[in-house]
């Protein structure tokens, strides 16, 4: 990258007097960044002026290098009339000015909104906010214009406001005369309402997960066993991994560390012995009643041989929880499929634990691969061993299907809303609107936002969320390009007790729910799907008085209506 010292650009106003030549001739055209010999950088207007990049940190916020910067002469660059200061791009980065402790958010044109708590310059930037923040010098500070405060959730997204400031003609914000900097613009007209917002967790977690390749080479369950590399850059290292996925669904909040990848192993013995029917009175002396315990330990005393499971006993009681050390035994099969279970060193004639180097290993995670090694499955089987989170998939008209990973199971698709926040795991910021009104959505896999309308008196509660299709979320069934739009969800009760994933989760479809559709399940302005939800119904089917109307087309932000009448 080539690199240009930005001197002050202030003392440069000196040189607005000169009449605007034919820029063209200097090929100085609209939207040119230029130099001289000074070493300023400058952005040619469609008028034919300039505009000066105060710093580098604003040029960055626009550019990614100085590759298209084309040096002319002192006397070229003069030229062309200074009319003022290129601002920060709108919605790349927090703002400070130099000497005032204030955090603000660009809007277009230039406009500085102050940004009212911590809480929102995290909601809106994201962990980190404080790292991306860009101070601007005080004698720059006239290039700004004042704005409307942000007081609560809603009122500012920043990747709307870099979408439509798609270059700085689009954005041009010139020095402002005496009048224009004691005006203050009122809050933009699509945002008629604000939410209240309890933010998501900033607390940073690493798990980590051992895996064990156990190869019983059965030519019926597999046509060729995928490579130890396939199966490690499925888990941690591809372009698309559980990895991946886990900081994608976390918000950056929880790291997949690679413990150890070990096998393949053989089979001790035939495939056939480890299928076989139960064998209650242990007839063959092995000290296993089933087969599918027997290939667990077996796998787990192979890689005990290469990796040490006492290390990751942070606490040192003698017994390895998963979240020390997750372990995941990966069989290879043309079929997909998983489970959690416990693993014991033997079942006959007493249950024996299974304890290699000291510890006790308790639940495990076994992914049977399918052909090529599905990714659903083991993510849905390590979200179980992780994070706890719970099985969806039931009949009826409410379930999930593709629109959770722990219903849809094989899919490429999210965790649902609830589950990224129940039981502590907290990686969402709830939006709760404060009354009937004119609201924004933003995807929920880029702001990490869901819109909370609890029931009066009652623990239940609706969750809204903007699904977009993503690398993580690829929803099959819907039509080719069309991102899924708005979902919502009924959670009975925030309780995590029992089979509280089938009990408690609704997804509340656009089609009723009955045939299963995941394509007609959310909620957009299209011809073709529902702009308006009617009455929302609880668990119970009493009226929530709650419904959404006016709902605008799927994409990045989502507008619609909340009424509120309870």
């Amino acid at each position: 990258m080539r690199h240009f010292r930005f001197r002050s650009i202030f003392a440069l106003a000196v040189f607005i007097s000169l009449v605007v030549p034919r820029y063209g001739a200097f090929g100085a055209a609209a939207g040119v960044l230029i130099k001289s010999s000074l070493s300023a950088v400058y952005y040619v207007t469609a008028d034919g002026r300039r505009l000066a990049f105060p710093n580098e940190a604003t040029y960055f916020t626009w550019y990614k290098d100085f590759s298209g910067v084309k040096t002319l002469s002192d006397n070229e660059v003069a030229a062309l009339p200074l009319a003022g200061l290129v601002t920060v791009r709108p919605g790349a980065a927090p703002v400070r000015v130099e000497s005032d402790n204030n955090i603000y958010a660009v809007a277009s044109g230039g406009v500085l909104r102050p940004i009212q708590t911590a809480a929102l310059a995290q909601l809106i930037y994201g962990d980190g906010w404080q790292a991306k923040t860009i101070v601007v010098p005080a004698a720059f500070f006239v290039s700004y214009k004042p704005g409307a405060p942000v007081t609560a959730g809603g009122q500012y997204w920043w990747r709307q406001e870099m979408d439509k400031a798609s270059d700085i003609a689009h954005d041009v914000a010139s020095v402002p005369s005496a009048d224009q900097v004691s005006t203050s613009p009122a809050a933009p007209a699509s945002v008629a309402a604000a939410f209240a917002v309890t933010p998501k967790t900033t607390t940073h977690k690493t798990i980590n997960l051992a895996v064990g390749l156990w190869d019983p080479h059965d030519p019926a369950k597999v046509a060729a066993t995928p490579t130890k590399d396939a199966i490690t850059q499925l888990l941690f290292t591809g372009d698309k991994s559980v990895k991946g996925f886990y900081s994608e669904m976390s918000g950056g909040a929880v790291t997949l560390n690679e413990a150890g990848v070990f096998g393949w192993y053989d089979a001790d013995k035939p495939a056939s012995h480890y299928w076989a029917t139960p064998d209650p009175t242990d007839a063959d002396g092995d000290g296993y009643i089933n087969g599918h315990n027997e290939k667990w330990a077996e796998t787990i005393l192979k890689m005990d041989k290469e990796f040490d499971f006492s290390a990751y006993d942070a606490n040192h009681d003698g017994v390895l929880s998963p979240d020390e050390l997750g372990v995941l035994i990966v069989i290879p099969t043309d079929s997909p499929f998983g489970t959690n279970r416990i693993v014991s060193a033997r079942e006959f004639p007493a249950v024996a634990p299974m304890v290699v180097d000291g510890v006790k290993i308790g639940m495990i995670a076994e992914w049977y691969t399918g052909n090529p090694p599905n990714f659903g499955v083991v993510a849905h089987e390590l979200s179980h061993l992780f994070f706890d989170t719970a099985d969806m998939y039931a009949d009826g008209q409410y379930r999930a299907g593709n629109f959770s990973l722990m219903d849809g199971s094989y899919c490429n698709c999210d965790i649902d809303p609830w589950q990224r926040l129940a039981g502590g795991k907290n990686w969402l910021n709830l939006l709760t609107p404060a009354a009937s009104g004119a609201y924004e959505l933003p995807a929920v896999d880029t702001s990490y936002s869901v819109m909370k309308i609890p029931r009066q008196n009652s623990d239940e509660f609706f969750l809204v969320e903007n699904r977009e299709t993503t690398k993580y979320n690829d929803i099959g069934t819907m039509p080719s390009g069309q991102a899924p739009g708005l979902l919502i969800w009924d959670i009975r009760s925030p309780s995590t007790a029992g089979d509280w994933g089938r009990n408690n989760i609704r997804l509340l479809r656009a089609n009723g729910g009955l045939p299963l559709d995941d394509a007609k399940a959310s909620y957009h302005g299209t011809a073709a799907t529902p702009a308006a939800t009617g009455i929302l119904k609880w668990f119970d089917g009493s009226s929530s008085g709650v419904s959404l109307s006016a709902i605008g087309i799927a994409g990045a932000t989502m507008k619609f209506q909340v009424n509120l009448n309870r």
